[in-house]
């Protein structure tokens, strides 16, 4: 059996992948909180306005994906102003 053995350059280098990794997923449920709570207070109109500010796209897929199953909180006026969230996703280099 081999053992990987991590020189300190090399670990160091590793711990950093980790931290980057751990503060991006900190970073989107922090934002996936604050969109809770700006719905709570604004509705669905501020919630899609705040979403539409975001600039992780992941954030914004994940709450695409969360309204998905919630059409009866959408008018024709509701959608149209999500109408640009949904673009900016389809036209983003993330992946689908």
């Amino acid at each position: 059996m081999y053992h990987l053995i991590l020189r300190p350059p090399l670990l160091i280098y590793h711990l950093n992948i980790i931290i980057f990794v751990m503060n991006q997923y900190n970073f989107s449920v922090m934002c996936i909180q604050m969109m809770r709570h700006v719905f709570e207070q604004s509705g669905i109109k501020g919630a899609i306005a705040a979403v539409a500010k975001l600039p992780d796209n992941a954030v914004q897929a994940d709450v695409v994906s969360a309204l998905k199953g919630k059409l009866d909180l959408f008018n024709l006026e509701i959608f149209s102003s999500f109408l640009p969230v949904l673009a900016g996703l389809l036209s983003s280099r993330t992946e689908r």
